[in-house]
C-alpha cells in the first residue's frame, strides 16, 4: 500500500468522525471541559504549539496557534505559525561583566525566555504543547553543545510559563499517534525513509480538512507557496514548522478525544452508566 493510500484511510476516518461530532449536541462541554482538568475560552479554544531548534545563525523557535469554536471539532483554524531568531529579537541583553562569562550566559537565557514569553502569550491559550527534544540522536554518544542550549531553553520556558501547564510531547509520541499506530513500522519504512516527507504529506491532505490556513491562496499545500504565505525568504527550511503546526493538530485532536470519552462515560444507557458498569468489571483486591 502507497503511503498516499495510508493517508487518505487515516483522513477519511478522521473526517468521518469529525462530521458527526459536528452535528452532534453540544450541551454541557464547558462543564465536561472542567473536570477533564483543562481550561476552555468562551466560544472557542484556544491551542499554541512550540517547537525549539538550533541553527547556523543560532537558536530559533517555531510556533502556531489556533482557535476554534466550541461547538465543533475540525477543522482548527490557524491564527499564527511563525518563526522567531532568540538572539535577533531579544539579544539587546546588557552583560554584567562579559556576554560569554558563565553568569552572563545563564542571565542571557533567562532574559530571553521572559522577553519571548511576553512575545508569544501563552496565558491567552487554553492548551500549549511544546517539542521535547532529544538530548542524544543520529547515533551520538555525547550531548552536543547546540543541544543542550535547546534543552535548557525548554525548561526555562516551562519554569517561567508556571503554575500553567506545558504538555512536553517528542516527534515520535506525535508520529505514533497519526501513524504508528495504524500501521507497522516496516509498512511505513518500506514506503519512506523519510520521516519530513511523510509530516509534509500529511499536511498536505490535511489542508481544510483538519485545519484552515486564512488567506494562504494555493489549493495544495506546497513549500515555495508555504514560504510566501509565512513571509520566509527564498531557501528557508520550513520543516520545523510544519512540525509546530502538526503538534497543534495533535493535542486537538487529543483533547477531542477525551472530551468525548468523557460524554460517553457520562452517557446513560438503559438505566446504567458507562462508569458503574466499569466499576462492576473492576476486579476486588
Amino acid at each position: 500500500m502507497q503511503f498516499k493510500q495510508i493517508i487518505i484511510a487515516v483522513t477519511a476516518s478522521v473526517a468521518a468522525v469529525s462530521a458527526a461530532n459536528n452535528s452532534s449536541s453540544t450541551n454541557g462541554a464547558a462543564q465536561n471541559a472542567a473536570q477533564l482538568g483543562c481550561c476552555w475560552c468562551v466560544g472557542a479554544i484556544a491551542a499554541g504549539a512550540i517547537s525549539v531548534g538550533y541553527r547556523h545563525r543560532g537558536q530559533e523557535l517555531f510556533y502556531c496557534k489556533s482557535t476554534r469554536p466550541l461547538d465543533k471539532s475540525f477543522p482548527i483554524r490557524i491564527t499564527e505559525c511563525s518563526k522567531v531568531n532568540l538572539d535577533e529579537m531579544f539579544g539587546n541583553y546588557e552583560p554584567l561583566l562579559n556576554r560569554d562569562s558563565q553568569i552572563d550566559a545563564k542571565r542571557y537565557f533567562q532574559f530571553i525566555t521572559r522577553a519571548l514569553l511576553e512575545h508569544l502569550e501563552p496565558h491567552k491559550s487554553d492548551v500549549v504543547v511544546m517539542e521535547a527534544q532529544r538530548t542524544r540522536s543520529i547515533g551520538n554518544t555525547s550531548t552536543l553543545p547546540s543541544v543542550m542550549q535547546c534543552y535548557t531553553l525548554e525548561n526555562l520556558i516551562v519554569g517561567n510559563t508556571y503554575p500553567r501547564i506545558v504538555i512536553p510531547m517528542t516527534a515520535f509520541q506525535m508520529m505514533n499517534y497519526w501513524v504508528h499506530r495504524f500501521f507497522g513500522k516496516s509498512t511505513v519504512k518500506s514506503v519512506t525513509k523519510n520521516q519530513k516527507a511523510i509530516r509534509f504529506d500529511l499536511l498536505s491532505t490535511w489542508k481544510d480538512v483538519l485545519f484552515e490556513l486564512p488567506g494562504y491562496g494555493g489549493a495544495e499545500l506546497e513549500k515555495k507557496q508555504v514560504l510566501e504565505y509565512l513571509k520566509l525568504e527564498k531557501g528557508e527550511k520550513v520543516d520545523d514548522l510544519m512540525d509546530s503546526l502538526l503538534y497543534n493538530i495533535t493535542i486537538n485532536s487529543q483533547f477531542q478525544n477525551l472530551r468525548e470519552l468523557h460524554e460517553l462515560m457520562s452517557t446513560d444507557l438503559a438505566g446504567v452508566t458507562w462508569s458503574g458498569l466499569l466499576m462492576t468489571r473492576m476486579p476486588i483486591i
